[in-house]
């Protein structure tokens, strides 16, 4: 079973607005299908990365998706 690399670049709507760009890894039968499933995985990238948990994940747009 291979993974599949999936490429975002979000704009980030904080007081000091940024862009970031990273990548998730899924596996064939995990990948997201439709554009709900990947704002799910970059909320739970943005989850997993926050250094505070008592913080709340800043509001997003997904600007681009790309594939391996």
């Amino acid at each position: 079973m291979t993974n599949k690399i999936i490429f975002y670049t979000i704009f980030l709507q904080t007081a000091q607005v940024s862009i970031k760009t990273f990548s998730i890894a899924f596996s064939e039968n995990n990948t997201p299908k439709d554009m709900y499933d990947h704002h799910d995985a970059v909320v739970d990238y943005l989850i997993d990365t926050n250094p505070n948990p008592f913080e709340s994940i800043p509001e997003f747009t997904i600007i681009k998706v790309a594939s391996e």
